[in-house]
């Protein structure tokens, strides 16, 4: 959406098929309505609708093009902040974020939420727990404020406490050894079931 569009309080756009994520039939011709960045009316393009639209309104014709709900992606690996926005372009408005690092997830999630930020909503899952060797551990960074790594069920209890002091939602564990894909490769190292089961009590 370009800038003019933006600073506009009120802005109407007609012609698009919506789909209002209901489960109801798509809406041929309709109208959807912004005020102060809020969705105010969606819909079928009634007399008695736009009638409601303030002649002050700037009209966006969008004819052959369709309005959907924003997407959610609940399983993003991210880069970068362009990879991120490239997510919004694609009309992911939110997703859930795979990360190492608990702070620094965190802090995105912070930095995406500010209006203007050109980023979805970032619902952050970290850190990911495997174990040395492990999937996820080759190369991947290292949390620098706990153990990604613990060996036994009293340090997978420590860690994932130490995530949820630092404000983590949830945590991801990768109990995969990708057997299925290294063949002629040896599987790699799982996690304890010990371990498994401490971090996720």
């Amino acid at each position: 959406m370009n800038q003019t569009l933006l600073l506009a309080t009120t802005i109407a756009f007609r012609g698009a098929t919506l789909i209002d994520g209901t489960g109801a039939p798509p809406v041929p011709d309709a109208l959807l309505v912004i005020a102060d960045g809020r969705v105010v009316y969606s819909g079928v393009a009634s007399p008695e609708a736009l009638d409601a639209v303030p002649a002050s309104a700037t009209a966006v014709t969008l004819a052959g093009k369709w309005i959907v709900p924003g997407f959610i992606d609940a399983h993003v690996h991210a880069d970068t902040d362009g990879d991120l926005r490239q997510m919004l372009q694609w009309g992911v408005t939110a997703v859930r974020l795979m990360a190492e690092d608990v702070v620094a997830s965190r802090a995105l999630a912070a930095r995406a939420a500010r209006a203007g930020s050109g980023m979805p909503d970032i619902f952050p899952s970290a850190p990911i727990f495997t174990v040395k060797g492990g999937w996820w551990e080759q190369g991947q960074p290292p949390d620098a404020n706990l153990d990604r790594f613990p060996g036994t069920p009293d340090e997978a209890r420590t860690a994932v406490r130490k995530a949820g002091a630092l404000g983590a939602q949830e945590v991801k564990l990768m109990l995969d050894d990708m057997a299925w894909c290294r063949a002629p490769l040896p599987a790699l190292p799982k996690v304890e079931p010990a371990v498994a089961r401490a971090l996720v009590e």
